[in-house]
């Protein structure tokens, strides 16, 4: 669920990144990673 909520955050943010600066982006992204590599962890244990 983490994951596919993050890609559709990720369009989303896309989308605006074209009117705001790619720097909120970047760091976005970064979280994301960061969520994904959680959920990742949780799902082996």
């Amino acid at each position: 669920m983490l994951v596919l909520m993050s890609q559709l955050f990720e369009k989303k943010i896309k989308i605006r990144e074209d009117k705001k600066s790619p720097i909120n982006f970047s760091y976005f992204l970064i979280r994301v990673k960061r969520l994904n590599k959680l959920f990742y962890i949780k799902e082996e244990f």
